[in-house]
């Protein structure tokens, strides 16, 4: 089982820099540790360079460093 969907979550980009929207996802994204979402109730956080996302559980395989636009 894979825990991860499709459209699982979106980074958006903000006047004040960038965004991950968990898109209401069963088991939640995690973003430098903090876990969001989750139970298809959806959530955001603010990403920094250099944060871990992590897609699905706690034990997923899926991270993910962020790396912002620095242009």
């Amino acid at each position: 089982m894979l825990n991860i969907s499709r459209e699982h979550f979106q980074i958006e980009s903000t006047a004040e820099g960038y965004l991950l929207v968990d898109r209401g996802s069963a088991c939640g994204t995690t973003v430098g540790g903090i876990h969001v979402g989750g139970n298809d109730s959806g959530g955001s956080a603010v990403l920094k360079d250099g944060d871990v996302i992590g897609i699905g559980t706690e034990t997923t395989p899926y991270l993910y460093t962020f790396v912002a636009d620095l242009f």
